[in-house]
């Protein structure tokens, strides 16, 4: 089932981020991994209609985890978010 969904993937750190995204690339059909909020917010506002599912870190810099998921919640409330 999940290989029909797509993810963004919100990481900061370098080795959990490449590790876990070479794990999850096997189950998901399309896989987008950025390093912060400020990079995963303009990536899902871009992709809306494309992403499935939120894969994020809560603590990360330039823009949590949490406060990402606060304005895609602007555009988007029902998106399955996991922390």
């Amino acid at each position: 089932m999940l290989k029909r969904l797509n993810l963004l993937y919100v990481e900061d750190d370098d080795i959990i981020r490449v590790e876990l995204y070479q794990l999850i690339t096997s189950f998901f059909s399309k896989e987008k991994k950025k390093k912060n909020g400020k990079e995963g917010l303009p990536t899902f506002l871009e992709n809306q209609d494309d992403i499935d599912l939120i894969l994020t870190d809560v603590n990360m810099p330039e823009l949590n985890g949490i406060e990402m998921i606060k304005k895609i919640r602007d555009f988007d409330k029902k998106i399955p978010v996991i922390f």
